[in-house]
């Protein structure tokens, strides 16, 4: 997911608010109910994209982000536009982020070899009338779509069946993690009544892509703002070595390299990982560990070689489960 990256929390052009691209639409498009957060737009008559761009991103999580060695970032929220979704970051990309309660239109390049890192200091301030336009429809288009939408009903479910966390072990365990008692308290509540948790806090849970309750619910929220807070990043089973690798750089600060990419091509994420671990045991005193959240996907994260152990204690004792990668 292509994500807008600036060196501090400031206006780097000149501040908009005109047509469609205002802080009226932006807002209604942040905060509004939708069924995914990208969208693929039709082709014109003529099968083409020259009145709209053919993909829109919202990207409505604002935050501040501490990558080590690579510096602080701001992440603002902002609604992205291309044509072709060829990289991470699009060859050609284009955004308009909101700093503060300003707008401002920006433009970029991607593509391959293109490191997160180094998209702060590639966009520009947009002039251009002809993208300008393109943003106004694409935006008008959108809203039309989901002014009108509604969640749709879902039948009442029974009550999922909780699990009960002793609540200083995982106090203990997300201590170790960065994150303090909120979020201890939270995950606790959570895994012993999913339902009533979700019921009561489903707006806020839904900003973590947890759109609806169930017994892993906890250990998801977990792996979200842990990611959040920059201390672990989540990969698909099938993840590419390239995605992996990104997720990796982005976590750790630290650049590693392609090395094993073309010998790895079919393998799984938790493969992959395994790979890469051999390289940030080389390189640092830090060892890859990744945490169960019952899905498909691999929550990783990074602890001292000789911490592992204790990291592993922890969380056993916080009824969460933490393993190393495949071997």
């Amino acid at each position: 997911m292509t994500r807008i990256y600036y060196r501090e929390e400031k206006l780097q052009g000149t501040p908009v608010e005109m047509h469609a691209i205002n802080s009226k639409n932006f807002d209604f498009l942040m905060k509004c109910p939708k069924p995914q957060l990208s969208f693929e737009l039709a082709p014109d008559e003529a099968g083409g994209y020259g009145e709209w761009f053919r993909h829109m991103l919202i990207s409505n999580r604002a935050r501040h982000y501490d990558a080590g060695q690579q510096g602080k970032f701001y992440l603002p929220e902002a609604i992205i536009f291309c044509d072709v979704k060829d990289h991470i970051f699009p060859s050609q990309y284009h955004f308009i982020a909101k700093i503060g309660d300003r707008l401002e239109i920006r433009s970029s390049s991607g593509g391959e070899g293109v490191e997160w890192f180094q998209t702060p200091d590639m966009h520009r301030h947009v002039t251009e009338s002809s993208i300008i336009v393109k943003m106004h429809n694409s935006i008008l288009s959108v809203i039309d779509f989901l002014k009108d939408y509604k969640e749709p009903e879902r039948p009442k479910a029974p009550k999922i069946k909780g699990t009960e966390l002793d609540p200083q072990a995982a106090e203990a365990f997300l201590a170790r993690l960065g994150l303090g008692k909120t979020y201890a308290q939270n995950v606790v509540d959570m895994a012993g009544s999913p339902s009533d948790h979700f019921d009561a806090n489903c707006e806020h849970l839904r900003k973590y892509g947890i759109i609806e309750p169930s017994a892993n619910m906890h250990l998801l929220y977990l792996a979200a703002v842990s990611e959040e807070n920059g201390t672990m990043a989540t990969v698909d089973w099938k993840g590419s070595y390239a995605d992996v690798l990104y997720a990796l750089n982005r976590l750790s600060g630290t650049e590693f390299k392609n090395i094993d990419g073309s010998r790895y091509g079919r393998s799984t994420a938790g493969k992959i990982l395994s790979v890469l671990d051999r390289q940030v045991e080389e390189r640092t005193d830090k060892t890859i560990f990744c945490m169960d959240t019952g899905t498909d996907s691999y929550s990783f994260g990074l602890t001292g070689k000789d911490e592992f152990e204790e990291l592993k204690a922890s969380a056993d004792s916080a009824g969460i489960r933490i393993y190393r990668p495949e071997k």
